[in-house]
């Protein structure tokens, strides 16, 4: 280890210009190139107590005395061979001081790194992945490398964001670590914070109160445990048959199977739509002729979400007059409005909340509980018209209620 020389690399890679600047090459092989700008000059190192503390500053002194003795660099002296003030090295003699340590220069190992991503790119399909790739240039321009590039495992890191561009159906978490990354634990173990980050910065279907476990049902990892629930006269086509569901007037579930290959026909009677975030009080719900009622259980997955936009298509193509009645109900607080927010936004352009009042809140108001701070700021900056007087009643009380006091 050769300390000065360490510390002018640390110097040199800080700079934001310094370490693009390709050195040219020896000098019998330079005679007829014109001299770049900014490609040689002097630059300044200033030597600390800290950089002394690995060698002990009778070595770190007598190393500078051989470099400046070899003309590597030229040092100003307090005291010859015991004190320096700080040395001078030329940008031209960088690839030496790096050949020196054994290092490869940051532009090689920066270029590098931008050329595995650019081949990543060109595979991935997914916006938001590719955004999330982005990201990476972005950085690696500015000669920082990210932290999910700064390891030996990012082959497997791009591996596994190749297998979850390739999904085309819900897989449980760890027969997807098996079979994309070789162990069944290894998505869990190394990657899984990766990928969650990931999504939440970069997936539009992540919300931010979202949990793990409902962003990777957006990803359709650990998602064929999510089934879909409803209530009603709701009629479907499956396998050539066509079945209505009010023969199951205590409910029906989907599974992810199901939900992709039932179609919905036009012979539709149904006038509502509610719904429901919460279990106990979708059970409770009776059925209701003309009335379909959809059990939430908070975010809809990508597949129910595919299956309920089709369903939207079809009902808005039998009632053109007046139209089906879309509503929602769920928790008075924060994760309430935003799973809203998302079913309105996502599925059902014209949903309108139910039992999401200051009415209803008043009412209830004996069992509420108080909100979280976090969740208060966030509160207090969203927006959204159909839910804004019990948004701000929400933010004066700083009391919520959960949707399953109603059955009290």
């Amino acid at each position: 280890m050769n300390a000065p020389l360490e510390c002018i690399i640390q110097k040199y890679e800080k700079s934001t210009v310094d370490w693009k600047i390709r050195t040219p090459p020896p000098a019998p092989h330079r005679q007829n190139l014109r001299r770049k700008k900014g490609m040689s000059g002097k630059r300044s190192v200033i030597f600390r107590e800290q950089d002394f503390k690995e060698t002990g500053k009778r070595d770190f002194m007598n190393q500078l005395m051989e470099l400046e003795m070899e003309g590597l660099v030229k040092v100003k002296w307090y005291q010859y061979g015991i004190e320096a003030e700080k040395a001078w090295y030329s940008l031209e003699q960088m690839e030496t001081i790096y050949q020196r340590l054994g290092k490869i220069p940051k532009f090689k190992r920066i270029n590098k790194l931008k050329e595995e991503v650019d081949q990543q790119l060109a595979l991935i399909q997914s916006q938001w992945i590719r955004s999330y790739y982005q990201s990476f240039l972005q950085s690696l321009d500015k000669g920082d490398v990210p932290k999910a590039l700064d390891t030996p495992k990012r082959e497997l890191l791009f591996t596994c964001f190749k297998a979850i561009d390739c999904l085309q159906e819900p897989v449980y978490k760890r027969i997807f670590s098996k079979k994309y990354l070789g162990k069944s634990k290894a998505f869990e173990k190394h990657l899984q914070s990766k990928v969650l980050s990931a999504a939440r910065a970069y997936l539009d279907t992540v919300n931010d109160d979202m949990d793990d476990r409902q962003v990777l049902d957006q990803l359709m990892i650990n998602g064929y445990a999510q089934e879909l629930a409803v209530k009603g006269n709701l009629i479907i086509e499956l396998a050539g048959n066509k079945i209505n569901l009010s023969l199951f007037p205590s409910g029906f579930v989907f599974n992810n199977q199901t939900l992709r290959s039932a179609s919905i026909p036009p012979e539709q009677s149904i006038s509502k739509v509610i719904t429901v975030e919460n279990k106990a009080n979708y059970e409770s719900m009776p059925y209701e002729e003309g009335t379909l009622i959809i059990y939430s259980h908070g975010y809809f997955s990508p597949d129910e979400r595919a299956f309920l936009i089709q369903l939207e298509r079809v009902l808005s193509g039998i009632h053109t007059s007046c139209g089906t009645a879309y509503l929602h109900t769920g928790d008075l607080d924060y994760g309430g409005v935003k799973i809203f927010q998302y079913i309105k936004k996502r599925i059902f352009p014209k949903l309108y909340p139910y039992l999401m009042d200051t009415q209803t809140y008043d009412q209830y108001m004996a069992y509420g509980e108080p909100i979280e701070t976090s969740k208060l700021e966030k509160l207090q900056r969203t927006a959204e018209p159909l839910l804004q007087p019990l948004i701000d009643k929400i933010c004066a009380e700083k009391q919520v209620i959960e949707q399953e006091s109603f059955l009290f």
